[in-house]
């Protein structure tokens, strides 16, 4: 069935994004938290879980950190029942302790005490809930130090999380390692956890080109932007309504149409990806090890590549699965149009749990390793190193058409995930390049590139486009199957003014049989992944009028990462013993 633009994709946080659950335990399922300021022994049906890993577990809530700038952070800690010292996890998240309590608790019956957070201005927590501006860090640093401090803790601590958590955990990780931060910092932060990590307020709302994510803004920060308490699927409930609701125009004006009171909504689109990604450590201070869970169907698959490899120290693994932002917790049997083979079906807490585990009885240093499964096979793939690739250009046929009409009042649609786009590719506002039938499988790892030529416009009446009006080109890459069928693979999107441009897709892990073909489509709208053009050159965000074009694609040209003969290939359970 085809995904449309209001359900959960790449291009867009699904509902719930940052609460993706990674730790033991973790589940489709949540519990609230018991009374702030009590201690509970865990429900009878944890007990049986308990003590099968010999612990049983006291909860308790209602815990205060405080900060240097006076700020109030409710904190709720689940632990092994009775006295004792062990290492700790630390999950600091904007979508209430409560909505992780289960995990918690999985991690306390394995020996671990689980420390979870309400980050400044959200829920209990007192401050501003300023998201992605500087107060994860130092937040987390006197979290770490409170942690250490206690008579439970035995002196090492975890950072974890998924989507805006992870954020937390890297900059905790960055902070301690920076000039605020000391060497009995980093002692104790022994490890991090980063799951579909949300790294930047760019990485949301901005491709890594700059174009601007419509559909992710336009759902995140009505739900959750400007508030301490989440208000619910705003955008969903009114699209539901009012289907066309993303054409209003301009953009940046969209709460006034929500009716919600957004004050930083427009101000967030200021942004651009921070260079370099990390923040520079002090002289001598090393990061601990990291352990990135990325999904290829994530909205941020790009981003937890990207982190695993700027990661500055000798040991840093990556898993690169087969889910989407729930990390595949939701039981399904199907990505988009594709199957989920059994063999990708990862239990990723106990992995978690596992890998933080090894890293306590381990020398750390064990090098930058990754694996991942691969699409259109039971298997997955893994190695040592950096996730490098043999590029392969595969020659593509000419354009057709050449020349297209592009309409904003017609925008081209969006498809989410790895649907059929064969309806999409056989629109008159796309041009579309195709390689031959391949006469061998093609094993793909990383991420395709797509080179545009030829690049021109004009007005529909035949009168050249003003030198320098930067257009936005989006591209779809898609495998066509002998029977005609079309699934997307993957999107990306550019705005230049120059007559050709390169893109790379995002990245993936994916076989292509024999007798199958690649097709590249390129339209100017994604719509509403991206917003329209309004192709005069002005900002998409604050434009009020839209005009239609003709576009020109002269030359396609697609470069693809074929696996490396050095990588091994075989079942999961090789594969995430690699990591550990």
């Amino acid at each position: 069935m085809r995904r449309r633009c209001s359900e959960r994709s790449r291009g867009r946080p699904p509902a719930g994004c940052g609460g993706s659950t990674c730790g033991p335990g973790a589940g489709p399922t949540t519990r609230s938290c018991p009374s702030p300021g009590t201690t509970r022994r865990c429900p009878v049906g944890d007990h049986a879980a308990s003590e099968r890993r010999g612990h049983r577990v006291d909860l308790r809530t209602g815990l205060t950190v405080d900060t240097a700038d006076g700020a109030r952070l409710h904190t709720d800690v689940v632990r092994p029942a009775g006295s004792g010292r062990y290492p700790a996890v630390l999950l600091r998240t904007p979508y209430g302790t409560g909505s992780h309590l289960r995990e918690a608790v999985g991690w306390a019956t394995r020996g671990w005490v689980a420390v979870l957070q309400d980050v400044r201005g959200r829920f209990s927590s007192t401050g501003a809930w300023d998201p992605w501006n500087g107060s994860e860090g130092p937040d987390g640093l006197a979290t770490l130090r409170w942690i250490t401090d206690q008579p439970w803790c035995d002196g090492r601590v975890i950072a974890y999380g998924g989507s805006y958590a992870a954020h937390c955990a890297v900059e905790l990780a960055t902070t301690a390692a920076g000039p605020a931060g000391a060497a009995d910092d980093l002692r104790a932060l022994v490890g991090v956890v980063a799951c579909v990590p949300a790294l930047s307020t760019a990485h949301t709302i901005r491709e890594p080109t700059g174009v601007p994510r419509l559909l992710a803004h336009a759902w995140f920060w009505p739900s959750h932007g400007d508030t301490p308490l989440p208000r619910g699927p705003v955008l969903d409930a009114i699209l539901a309504a009012e289907p066309d609701l993303l054409r209003h125009l301009p953009v940046v004006d969209l709460p006034a149409r929500l009716g919600v009171d957004l004050p930083s909504f427009a101000g967030r689109w200021s942004t651009s990806r921070p260079q370099p990604l990390l923040s520079p450590a002090r002289p001598g201070a090393v990061l601990p090890p990291l352990l990135c869970v990325g999904g290829q169907f994530d909205a941020y698959a790009d981003a937890a590549v990207e982190l695993w490899r700027a990661w500055p120290t000798a040991d840093a693994a990556l898993l690169f699965g087969a889910w989407s932002h729930d990390l595949g917790l939701a039981a399904r049997p199907r990505n988009g149009d594709l199957p989920l083979a059994p063999g990708h079906r990862v239990p990723v807490g106990r992995f978690v749990a596992g890998w933080a585990e090894s890293v306590l009885t381990r020398r750390p240093g064990r090098g930058r390793r990754w694996a991942a499964a691969v699409q259109g096979t039971d298997d997955w793939a893994w190695g040592a190193g950096d996730l490098t690739a043999e590029p392969l250009e595969l020659p593509l046929r000419e354009p057709v058409p050449t020349w297209f009409d592009c309409d904003p009042d017609v925008p081209h649609p969006a498809a989410l995930g790895t649907v059929d786009v064969v309806v999409e590719l056989a629109r008159p506002d796309c041009s579309v390049a195709e390689t031959s039938a391949l006469t061998e499988d093609l094993t793909l790892l990383g991420a395709p590139r797509v080179t545009l030529a030829g690049l021109a416009a004009t007005t529909v009446d035949g009168r050249p486009v003003a030198a320098g009006t930067a257009l936005d080109w989006m591209i779809r890459l898609a495998v066509v199957a002998p029977d005609g069928r079309a699934v997307q693979l993957g999107h990306a999107a550019a705005r230049t003014a120059d007559p050709a441009v390169a893109v790379d897709l995002p990245p993936l892990a994916h076989r292509i049989p024999a007798g199958h073909r690649l097709a590249v489509g390129v339209s100017g709208h994604l719509f509403p992944v991206h917003p329209r053009d309004p192709q005069d050159g002005s900002d998409p965000l604050t434009a009020t009028t839209l005009r239609p074009l003709r576009r020109q694609v002269g030359q396609v040209g697609l470069t693809v990462p074929r696996t490396h003969p050095g990588s091994a290939h075989g079942p999961a359970t090789e594969a995430i013993g690699a990591l550990t």
